[in-house]
């Protein structure tokens, strides 16, 4: 008895999805490729990052002292209720 093609059909395809899936994946990330564009990411993205920790610094104290922009009244409340 032949199974059914109703059967077969989706079943032949999902698997042939996940095998170009697969293969689709393993050529993505494992590829050899030119690693200049990465190191030029990870450049700009230390520096961002530097940049937003020195602007911290700048304004340490209005985001962190007593007369920063929340009030401590307001934190204390704020830490209570958590």
């Amino acid at each position: 008895m032949r199974p059914l093609r109703l059967l077969t059909t989706p079943g032949s395809y999902l698997a042939g999805l996940f095998r170009r899936g697969g293969e689709g994946w393993n050529r993505f990330l494992f590829n050899p490729a030119d690693p200049t564009s990465l190191g030029l990411i990870r450049v700009v993205v230390g520096a961002l990052a530097f940049w937003s920790l020195l602007m911290y610094v700048v304004d340490f104290g209005d985001f962190f002292s007593e007369t920063g922009w929340g009030s401590v009244a307001v934190v204390r409340e704020y830490w209570a209720e958590r």
